[in-house]
């Protein structure tokens, strides 16, 4: 598979010297380039307009490219659909092909930033880690995947009831197998955030398809993955329903812009307190606060930190003003979890540095991000956001996107998903 992004830059005889200077003005920056803008949305090239489609408005965006004789890759930098380099009448054609939904090869944007490709339209996938799973579920795709990860959790979970018989295709939830998914057979896509032996499925001609499923580049992938497997209409409206909870959070914090800044401290697991670089310790930021821990390259040699009971984890003396605590569970979608132990587990770590009688909160790592910020936004400003409006918008998201509990679930009384000192119970 291509992998990175190729700035050609054609070497011409003299005859064709003006339109080898209309060829550099159409690549912009023509020093070579590894990575390529990202904007966590749909990341697929084509996509010239940047919004959320491919379709005619990406044609027109690519001849208006091609007139100007220039492009500009941090306003358009998924225009090049072909991934040739330049932008030209091939990549309007190429477009044409993917709005008529042709099989063929098309190239994204994948967790690293880097261009690679897949046979379109993906028909059958298998499911490394729980957050593919959850995508899967949002997407209403469980009748294409054909095999799963293994974990020992997955029969605890309600979120997956319509996944959880599919054959297993590793001993575990971050592997994937290449002999068990020949197995099941048909498969031309695996769903990852990364596999270390990518190259086995590839030499295999099955596409792996590694994007960012979890945290603040979740919605990206969703999108990404309606596309590439034609469930477009579905990942629309879980973008919707994503932008919604957004909208709000930003009318909430854009009140209190001149206000003094409330900070958190994010703690994992009651093991592991992650920096604003971290995949958990983001919640913060995206929940409209700051992470207190600002993660320095130059300093820090992670961007978490192990900690134990008596351990001096406060590196930053800024922790120590910190307005929240956020701590985070993977508490899946099940019953009979004892919130009363968690939170003991929490005392004993921090009572020492009297750091748990600050406002704290669990949240459900296992719930999409827009539904633990509606949490977190209601607890963070019940001033200005109304009394259960977690509880909402997380029914909503069960409701419309997860098929096997619509209208079967309360949240109110199922699982356990968002506790603070004063509702647990």
């Amino acid at each position: 598979m291509d992998k990175k992004i190729l700035i050609i830059i054609a070497a011409v005889a003299v005859c064709v010297i003006a339109a080898a200077a209309a060829l550099i003005l159409l690549n912009g920056d023509n020093s070579p380039s590894e990575k390529v803008e990202q904007t966590d949305r749909l990341m697929i090239l084509g996509n010239a307009n940047n919004d959320d489609y491919i379709d005619n408005k990406d044609i027109t965006t690519l001849n208006s490219i091609i007139k100007a004789g220039t492009w500009d890759k941090k306003t358009h930098p998924y225009a090049d659909a072909n991934n040739d380099g330049k932008i030209t009448e091939s990549d309007v054609d190429f477009v044409r092909q993917m709005i008529q939904k042709k099989e063929m090869k098309i190239f994204y944007v994948d967790r690293d930033g880097n261009i690679d490709n897949l046979m379109y339209p993906l028909t059958k996938v298998v499911t490394v880690g729980t957050y593919t799973a959850n995508i899967a579920v949002e997407l209403g795709i469980c009748d294409k995947v054909g095999g799963i990860s293994g974990s020992k959790t997955w029969s605890n979970s309600d979120m997956w009831t319509d996944l959880k018989d599919k054959p297993q295709i590793s001993s575990n939830s971050i592997t994937a197998d290449i002999g068990l998914v020949s197995k099941v057979g048909g498969v031309d896509g695996v769903l990852t955030t990364g596999i270390d032996n990518a190259d086995d499925f590839e030499k295999a001609n099955i596409d792996v398809v590694k994007l960012d499923y979890s945290g603040e580049n979740e919605l990206g992938a969703t999108l990404m993955l309606g596309y590439f497997i034609q469930a477009e209409e579905r990942s629309h409206k879980i973008a919707e329903f994503f932008d919604e909870v957004y909208a709000k959070l930003d009318k909430v914090v854009a009140k209190h812009a001149s206000e003094p800044v409330m900070t958190a401290v994010v703690v994992y697991m009651e093991k592991y307190v992650y920096s604003d670089a971290g995949s958990h310790g983001s919640i913060a930021d995206k929940a409209g606060i700051d992470n207190a821990w600002k993660y320095n390259s130059g300093t820090d040699t992670a961007n978490y930190l192990k900690v134990a009971a008596g351990s001096e984890w406060i590196r930053n003396e800024n922790w120590k003003n910190a307005s929240v605590i956020i701590g985070q569970e993977k508490w899946l979608y099940a019953d009979g979890i004892d919130v009363e132990a968690t939170w003991k587990a929490y005392a004993d770590y921090y009572s020492s540095i009297k750091a748990f009688p600050k406002k704290t909160c669990l949240v459900n790592e296992s719930m999409t991000l827009p539904v633990q910020v509606a949490y977190l936004m209601e607890w963070l400003f019940p001033d200005d956001v109304e009394s259960g409006y977690g509880d909402k918008m997380h029914q909503k998201y069960i409701d419309t996107f997860v098929d096997a509990l619509s209208g079967n679930y309360d949240v109110t009384k199922r699982g356990a998903f968002f506790f603070t000192g004063e509702n647990r119970s």
